[in-house]
């Protein structure tokens, strides 16, 4: 028997349409699937196993379907972030690096020659370029 929630449990998270079915990816593991035998009920599908009388004869059912093509349509809309705050829509790539706007290195600066680099080059950059500073500030400051 499908399992009837309140609405108030599952009204914070947004449902997929796909077909004729709503799709609420609660977790990496669990799902829920509007049932069409039994309208406002749901059909729980945990780690892509649902216990439907279709899936329970058939081995399959449209609930799996219909998880897994909702997976695939929330991994398309998923905005990538930036990668030195972890907020926001990126909005700069800088060799191969995605920053957002408040976070991106200004031209020109050795931040974003550094972010031009692969890691290991831009680590040894900023260290003598800290190096540098290091030696400047001390004769500055005798």
């Amino acid at each position: 028997m499908a399992q009837t929630l309140p609405v108030s449990q599952v009204s914070p998270i947004r449902p997929i349409n796909v077909g004729d079915d709503d799709v609420l990816l609660i977790n990496g593991s669990l799902a829920l699937v509007t049932s069409k035998s039994e309208p406002g009920a749901w059909w729980p599908v945990e780690a892509h196993v649902c216990h439907c009388p279709g899936a329970t004869y058939r081995g399959h059912c449209r609930h799996l379907d219909a998880v897994r093509e909702a997976e695939e349509m929330d991994r398309q809309s998923a905005e990538p972030v930036c990668s030195k705050c972890g907020i926001g829509p990126w909005t700069v790539r800088i060799g191969g690096t995605l920053f957002c706007g408040s976070c991106a290195p200004l031209p020109g600066t050795a931040e974003h020659r550094a972010a031009m680099m692969t890691g290991r080059q831009a680590e040894r950059f900023l260290d003598a370029r800290d190096a540098r500073n290091l030696d400047w500030a001390r004769g500055f400051l005798r």
